[in-house]
């Protein structure tokens, strides 16, 4: 990888809409347009989400006011000195955009309300956010159970994921048992078509068919990781392998261990792991090494460091237009293509 740009005092950046956004520390919000950072808003953001191709957003010192901004049209959609508004990160509930409010010093959200494309806002007697959508089944979680609930907010049933295989740590030398505890929740749901999947502490991975919450099926493994999803293909890396997983029956299809290839000897992967339709990332966020892999073969494309230590955050990492975009913890956004001989 060639590296192109640099860009400092960079607390977050997000994909959306094929645009990549980059929130600044103690400022406002840019776009990177030619591995430039493109100011969108001036102001200090609080919280921002692409919505039906409109910028919505809060800024710090507004706390009680939203807006939006398409194009050159600022818009104020909310504004009321007595609540503190917070735009959802939850799936859209019936296409719109899921905006909660607080009354001033209290902790718990006091309502709901729902924004439309135009931009109208309906008040919503229920508050509950859901992390993932099948056709008109929503999903959420604790550590120990799955909820599914109907449009109208009715649950619709709650799965005990105790009852899905165990959590149980070896010595990693003799083998012996250390510990057998009941399964919870590991990681965020994630779906494809008509099945849910579980990650789960014990290091399986549980599918559940969304309509009935019954067991499709579940890919037993023992170690904790991170996963990605694309098309019918499941990826999971444990840090020291990755895995391809066929995503209608759990089928292992594939899998690479970072030991056996000559470049990865040494490199162990530590956080997230990117996705992508020609590429996956993984990373040592403790290093700064990256490792790139083709998806199709699982072999090697690109492997380099950056020598300074990421975060364990999914808003770490963009690959996007064949640049690879990524933030450091100090706060600098590195810029790389593939250099082509």
């Amino acid at each position: 990888m060639r590296l192109i740009k640099r860009n400092e005092n960079i607390g977050l950046i997000r994909k959306a809409d094929n645009s990549i956004y980059a929130k600044k520390i103690n400022g406002g919000l840019c776009k990177i347009i030619d591995n430039e950072c493109v100011t969108v808003i001036q102001e200090e953001i609080d919280s921002f989400r692409v919505y039906d191709g409109k910028l919505v957003y809060k800024l710090f010192n507004h706390r009680s006011k939203l807006f939006s901004i398409e194009g050159d049209i600022i818009t104020e959609i909310m504004s009321d000195d007595d609540k503190v508004s917070n735009i959802s990160s939850g799936v859209l509930f019936e296409s719109k955009l899921q905006i909660y409010y607080y009354i001033n010093n209290d902790f718990l959200p006091s309502g709901m309300y729902l924004l439309g494309s135009d931009l109208e806002l309906e008040r919503s007697e229920n508050i509950s956010v859901y992390s993932t959508k099948i056709d008109q089944h929503y999903f959420n979680k604790s550590n120990k159970f799955v909820y599914s609930f109907n449009r109208h907010h009715e649950e619709r049933y709650k799965i005990d994921i105790s009852d899905y295989g165990r959590v149980i740590i070896r010595h990693r030398n003799t083998g012996e048992v250390l510990s057998d505890e009941p399964n919870e929740i590991d990681g965020e749901l994630f779906r494809y078509q008509g099945l849910l999947y579980v990650p789960l502490k014990g290091g399986q991975l549980l599918a559940l068919n969304a309509s009935d919450g019954k067991k499709s099926w579940i890919w037993e493994h023992d170690r904790l990781g991170a996963y990605g999803i694309v098309g019918d293909k499941i990826y999971k890396q444990d840090g020291k392998e990755v895995f391809e997983i066929d995503a209608n029956n759990g089928g292992l299809l594939k899998s690479k261990k970072f030991s056996d290839d000559a470049l990865l000897v040494d490199f162990h992967a530590t956080g997230p792991i990117w996705v992508y339709p020609d590429v996956i990332i993984v990373v040592d966020v403790l290093s700064g090494k990256i490792c790139m892999l083709d998806r199709l073969s699982l072999k090697v494309i690109e492997f380099f460091t950056i020598n300074k230590k990421l975060p364990f955050s999914n808003n770490a990492i963009v690959w996007n237009a064949g640049k690879l975009h990524i933030l450091d913890l100090e706060n600098t956004l590195h810029i790389f293509d593939q250099f082509q001989n």
